[in-house]
């Protein structure tokens, strides 16, 4: 049972946000929206700006401390950050 948990790999949740402390993004906090074939879509705050990261990246993060879970984001202000990504799709504020 201790191995099937240390073997276990991690992945973003729906709604939850992950600080990232050091690289280019240093400062920003991603809160996880939807997995897009190999990559996980994310909605940053403050710049408020898709993100796109590829999962083994991510998962990278997650292991070397790069990328840390905080915690869930309130549920109505998820909602808003929802909007705020599908806008982003439609608009010049597109992923990075």
């Amino acid at each position: 049972m201790i191995k099937h948990w240390f073997s276990k790999k991690k992945h973003p949740h729906r709604g939850h946000a992950y600080a990232v402390t050091t690289g280019n993004f240093v400062g920003e906090m991603l809160v996880y929206v939807k997995q897009l074939g190999a990559e996980y879509s994310f909605i940053s705050i403050p710049k408020n700006i898709n993100r796109n990261v590829p999962v083994e990246k991510f998962e990278l993060g997650l292991n070397e401390g790069i990328v840390d879970h905080v915690d869930q984001i309130d549920h109505k202000v998820c909602k808003l950050l929802f909007k705020q990504y599908e806008h982003n799709l439609k608009g010049t504020n597109n992923t990075k």
